[in-house]
C-alpha cells in the first residue's frame, strides 16, 4: 500500500514540480515496518501513474508561503505552521512496471499524478541485475541502505576506472572489487583460467594476503629492485624486446642518425639469428675488412674494435695484437707488431692466411663462447658496440652522433638486466602462468616506472593475441595510481617518448575487449590520463574529487552521469562512491564494503598520534607545561 506524500503540480519535460502534504519533511519514515527515506535532494521518489511508478530523482526544494503571497508587510505570517508549502523538483529516471525497471522516456510525469514514498521494491528494482545474473555485493546504497550487487560478466568484462582524491578510498574500492570476485564461487575458475597482472607502483597490493589470495601457485608478488636477495624479473619476449622503435624511444635516439642506426643493428642482428649466421664470424669480418682497407683513417676503430673485443672474451692475446696495430704508409698497410714471429703485414698474402686461419678463428670462437652465456641484454649491448664500429669504419661522421647515444644505451641496458628477463619463446609462460601476478615498483628506478609497465603490457598484449584469438582465457591488466604512465600532459622533463608509450595503451583500451584483454586503472588524477583512454573506459568508480580539471574530465567523458550525481562528486565522503558506466541502468551512490578482518592494501591514513606516543614518551597525560 502507498503512502501519497504530494502531488504533481507542474511538468517541464522530464522535471516534475511536486507540492508536499503536511508530516513529510523527516529524513526517514518509518511504514508498514519499512525504513523509508524522506524526498531530499539525491534521493527518489515514485510517481504514480495507473499502473506505472514513474522514478523519479529530486535536484532541489523550496517553500512557497501561503499566507504571504503578495509580499505584504503589515500582516508578516511568513514561516508560521499552516503558512509553509514545501515544493520540490524532481527528474524522470526511469520506470518500474511489473516489478521490472526501465529507463525509458516513454512515460513522463502529469499534473495530478500523486507521489508516494519509494519502496524498498522500488528500490529492489531498480537496483536489480535481471533474473539469473551472475553478481557480486560491492557495498551498501548511500541514501536508502540497499544492498548494491555489481554484475560480473558486465563489470569484469570491461574496462574500469576507479577515481578519488587521497584518502577517499580509492584503494579500497579497488580491491574490493578483486577480492570480492576471488572470494566468490567464481574465484577458483577466474584464478584458473584468466591472468590478473597488478602494477603497483607504491607497494599497496605487494603483501602475502592481498586479494584474499595467499603466495603460491595462483598469485606471485615479483619484487622488482628490491637488492640481490629478493630482487625478482618479468619475463618478456625476445622479439618485443628486439622492436627497434621501443628501443630508439628508452634510449632517446635522435630521428636523424641514431634513431636509424638502432633499426638498422636490430635488423642485422635479427637476420644472423634467424638465419643462423654466427655472429663472431661477423664481428672478425668487420676487423678483417679494416685490416685489409688500406686506410689509415681505420686505425682507432680497429684500436677500438680491440677494446670492445677484450672487454668481452679476456683474451689478452687478440687484445694486444689490436693495441699494437700500426700502419705503413709506404705499403699503404696495417700489421701487427706484437705476435710472436711479427710483424705481420696484411699485403702479404702468407701472414694473412695465416691470421684468417688461426688468430681470427680463435678470436672469433672466442666471441661466440662469451655470446652463449650472457642473457639477450647483454647480446644487444655488445651488437651495438660491434655495429658502430662496423659503420663508423664505413662512414667516420658518424662516430660524433653514435657516442652520446652510447652513454644512454648503458645505463639504461644496465637497468633494465637486473629486471627483466629476456625469453626466445614466452609461449609457455603466458600460458602457464594464470591467477595474480603483482609487479611491485616500489623499489625501482624512476625511468624504470615508465619504461617495465610499457614493455610488460606490450608483451601481454601481443602474446595473448597470438595464442588466445579463441579468447578461451583472459588478462585482466590492473593499474594502480596510472597517472604515473598514462600522464597525457606535455612538456615532462625527460620523457622523450611519451607519445609512444600511450600509444601502446590507447590501442590496448581500444582493441583489447575484442581479444578478452581488459584493463582497471586507478588515479588520483583522472585529469592527468589521456583522454583517449579515459573516454574507452566502460565502468566508473568515483569517489571525492574536488580538483576542477579533475571534474571536467570526468563531466567530459561520463555520459551516464546525469548533473545531479555529478554535482555531488565533490562532498563524498570516504569510502563513499558513485558507480556508473555500461553495466548500470541509472548511477548508483555507494558505501563500498570495509570490513577490519578482511585484508586490505596497504594504504591506510597514518595516525601520527599513535606513533608519537610510543615507548619513548609512554605517558600521554603529560601538559604542555610538563614538557617545557
Amino acid at each position: 500500500m502507498d503512502k501519497y506524500i504530494g502531488i504533481v503540480i507542474s511538468v517541464d519535460s522530464a522535471i516534475a514540480e511536486v507540492a508536499m502534504y503536511d508530516m513529510v519533511n523527516d529524513a526517514n519514515i518509518l511504514w508498514e515496518g519499512q525504513v523509508l527515506p524522506g524526498p531530499k535532494v539525491g534521493s527518489f521518489i515514485s510517481i504514480l501513474q495507473g499502473n506505472v511508478r514513474i522514478i523519479a530523482k529530486v535536484i532541489s526544494e523550496k517553500i512557497i508561503d501561503q499566507q504571504n503571497s503578495i509580499g505584504s508587510k503589515e500582516f508578516d505570517n511568513r514561516y508560521s505552521k499552516d503558512s509553509i508549502n514545501r515544493v520540490i523538483k524532481a527528474k524522470s529516471i526511469g520506470t518500474v512496471k511489473g516489478g521490472d525497471f526501465q529507463v525509458t522516456s516513454r512515460y513522463v510525469p502529469m499534473v495530478g499524478n500523486k507521489v508516494s514514498w519509494i519502496s524498498q521494491e522500488d528500490y529492489a528494482a531498480m537496483y536489480a541485475l535481471g533474473e539469473n545474473v551472475p553478481s557480486l555485493r560491492i557495498g551498501e546504497d548511500l541514501l536508502g541502505d540497499q544492498e548494491v550487487n555489481i554484475p560480473i560478466n558486465r563489470i569484469f568484462a570491461s574496462h574500469i576506472g576507479v577515481f578519488g582524491n587521497t584518502g577517499s578510498g580509492k584503494s579500497n574500492t579497488l580491491h574490493r572489487l578483486y577480492l570480492n570476485l576471488f572470494k566468490s564461487k567464481y574465484g577458483k575458475g577466474a584464478l584458473g583460467n584468466s591472468k590478473f597482472i597488478v602494477i603497483d607502483f607504491n607497494g599497496e597490493y605487494s603483501h602475502e594476503k592481498s586479494f584474499g589470495v595467499d603466495v603460491g601457485d595462483l598469485k606471485e608478488i615479483i619484487n622488482l629492485g628490491a637488492g640481490e636477495t629478493d630482487g625478482g624479473k618479468i619475463e618478456i619476449s625476445e622479439d618485443d624486446f628486439l622492436d627497434s622503435e621501443f628501443l630508439a624511444n628508452i634510449f632517446s635516439a635522435t630521428a636523424a642518425t641514431q634513431t636509424p642506426f638502432i633499426k638498422r643493428s636490430i635488423i642485422k642482428y635479427i637476420k644472423n639469428r634467424d638465419n643462423e649466421i654466427n655472429h663472431g664470424n661477423f664481428f672478425v669480418g668487420t676487423l678483417k675488412k679494416m685490416l685489409e682497407s688500406g686506410q689509415v683513417t681505420a686505425k682507432n676503430f680497429i684500436i677500438e674494435w680491440g677494446e670492445v673485443y677484450s672487454g668481452l672474451t679476456d683474451d689478452s692475446l687478440g687484445g694486444q695484437a689490436l693495441k699494437g696495430v700500426e700502419f705503413n704508409v709506404n705499403y699503404l698497410t696495417f700489421y701487427l707488431k706484437n705476435l710472436d714471429g711479427g710483424p705481420y703485414y696484411f699485403n702479404n698474402s702468407d701472414h694473412k692466411d695465416t691470421l684468417s686461419n688461426g688468430l681470427f678463428t680463435e678470436m672469433a670462437n672466442n666471441i661466440n663462447s662469451r655470446l652463449e652465456n650472457l642473457d639477450l641484454v647483454g647480446k644487444i649491448d655488445i651488437f651495438f658496440r660491434f655495429s658502430k664500429i662496423h659503420e663508423c669504419f664505413y662512414n667516420a661522421k658518424q662516430k660524433d652522433f653514435l657516442d652520446p647515444l652510447f652513454k644512454r644505451i648503458d645505463s639504461i641496458l644496465k637497468l633494465l638486466s637486473g629486471v627483466v628477463s629476456i625469453k626466445s619463446s614466452p609461449q609457455d609462460y603466458f600460458n602457464d602462468h594464470s591467477g595474480i601476478t603483482v609487479i611491485n615498483l616500489l623499489n625501482v628506478d624512476r625511468l624504470l616506472k615508465n619504461i617495465i609497465p610499457m614493455i610488460l603490457c606490450k608483451s601481454l598484449y601481443r602474446n595473448h593475441k597470438l595464442i588466445n584469438s579463441s579468447r578461451e582465457s583472459t588478462v585482466h591488466l590492473i593499474i594502480d595510481e596510472a597517472h604515473n604512465i598514462l600522464n597525457a600532459s606535455s612538456g615532462e622533463v625527460g620523457d622523450h617518448w611519451r607519445d609512444y608509450r600511450l600509444d601502446v595503451f590507447e590501442e590496448i583500451i581500444k582493441e583489447g575487449r575484442k581479444f578478452g584483454f581488459y584493463m582497471t586503472i586507478s588515479s588520483q588524477r583522472p585529469a592527468d590520463i589521456s583522454p583517449t583512454i579515459v573516454s574507452q573506459i566502460h565502468n566508473y568508480f568515483i569517489h571525492r574529487l574536488v580538483n576542477e580539471l579533475d571534474l571536467r574530465m570526468i563531466e567530459r567523458t561520463m555520459p551516464t552521469l546525469d548533473r545531479a550525481s555529478f554535482d555531488v562528486i565533490p562532498a563524498l565522503g570516504k569510502g563513499e562512491c558513485v558507480v556508473t558506466g555500461t553495466a548500470f541502468s541509472l548511477p548508483v551512490f555507494t558505501v563500498v564494503d570495509w570490513d577490519e578482518s578482511d585484508p586490505r592494501p596497504h594504504s591506510d591514513d597514518l595516525v601520527l598520534t599513535d606513533l608519537w606516543v610510543g615507548e619513548s614518551n609512554p605517558d600521554s597525560n603529560l601538559s604542555i607545561d610538563d614538557l617545557l
